[in-house]
């Protein structure tokens, strides 16, 4: 037996017992709605005892002293919608925009890579130009090729940056 759920036949009853527990609640709720309403109050009729007038917190209230309250249109607009303003909004004349001046374009690089040497002080690019001339250099070095002043960035087994 597993003591974690409990028999087949207690599960049985556990669910008609929550069945039954239901439709007794339903039907309580139906004999509710349709039960007799409560005799209705009439707040006009006044006890014999209360002979003057209704005091609220120490103040006199006759009948018509608050109608003034209620004698007003409550059909209209909810606020009061103010009459636009036309004004002219004068925007300044633009300013004349000077020319940015371009970016010189990056010198045209026309190297080869012959190869790459991976060991465990770093890579380094065998780069060659387009005058045939050699150059082996690592991360952060600058070829002595042209155009001068480049730098090598990163070295990859098919590529340098």
């Amino acid at each position: 037996m597993n003591p974690i759920l409990p028999e087949t036949n207690t599960q049985r009853r556990l669910v008609w017992l929550a069945a039954a527990a239901c439709v007794a609640s339903s039907l309580g709720c139906i004999e509710w709605v349709a039960g007799p309403l409560p005799e209705a109050v009439d707040v006009n009729r006044r006890s014999p005892q209360a002979a003057g007038p209704i005091t609220i917190r120490n103040q006199d209230v006759r009948a018509g002293a608050s109608l003034a309250a209620f004698d007003r249109t409550l059909r209209g607009p909810l606020m009061e919608i103010p009459e636009p303003n036309p004004k002219i909004v004068r925007r300044p004349a633009p300013k004349p925009s000077t020319p940015k001046p371009k970016p010189k374009p990056a010198p045209r690089i026309n190297w080869t890579l012959v190869g790459t040497i991976a060991g465990p002080a770093g890579s380094v690019a065998i780069v060659s130009d387009s005058s045939g001339q050699f150059d082996i250099s690592g991360e952060g070095e600058s070829p002595a090729l042209s155009p001068a002043g480049v730098t090598i960035t990163k070295i990859d087994s098919d590529r340098i940056t």
